[in-house]
């Protein structure tokens, strides 16, 4: 099992309402709160590997305001170039009343190939996974691209829950795995 490091990477990113771009930080990969610090050599791991693959400066880490913060330009652009799905920034310039960015979604045609998406898969699940399910906060469109790529996989059973006064709004996800998926899963934080 080898792993395609954008994907992976891709799924290890947090899309809370989207991926927001900023036109005034567009190097900034990933960040990750002090209750993420376990997942974060991992996430670094595979954002050099990524890196050494395209022949790309690699992204450098620094403490911001309690976080863990990933930049670096070229990687940024990478990752970013691979959505299909991007809108105009909701956040508006006060002075000039435009889009400070671009809002960009993950959407199920970025994964054609069935080693990205099972790759995508184990990187959503190295970060969001607990005890055999995902938990994934506000992030309602990812939930539903990782539902629709577990079916493809040959996953049943599957089911979204939400607290509905929990705050944020955090996504629990079930299946019954498949033997395929359950494998790449299973090898996703050992990598």
């Amino acid at each position: 099992m080898e792993f395609d490091r954008l994907g992976f990477v891709l799924g290890f990113l947090d899309e809370a309402q989207g991926r927001h771009v900023r036109d005034d930080e567009a190097d900034l990969v990933e960040s990750f709160f002090r209750d993420e610090t376990d997942r974060v050599p991992l996430f670094a791991r595979q954002l050099d590997a990524l890196a050494g693959e395209r022949n790309l400066d690699s992204a450098t880490s620094a403490s911001e305001d309690g976080r863990t913060v990933f930049r670096g330009r070229a990687v940024a652009e990478l990752i970013n170039a691979s959505y299909e799905n991007v809108q105009p920034s909701p956040y508006l310039d006060l002075a000039t009343g435009r889009p400070v960015g671009r809002l960009l979604r993950v959407s199920l045609p970025m994964f054609r190939d069935p080693r990205a998406s099972l790759s995508y898969l184990a990187g959503a699940y190295a970060r969001y996974g607990h005890d055999g399910t995902f938990r994934i906060p506000i992030a309602e469109h990812k939930v539903d691209v990782i539902a629709r790529l577990l079916a493809a996989r040959g996953c049943t059973d599957l089911v979204v829950t939400y607290h509905p006064t929990h705050v944020p709004r955090v996504y629990v996800l079930s299946c019954q795995k498949s033997q395929e998926v359950a494998t790449w899963l299973d090898g996703a934080r050992r990598t």
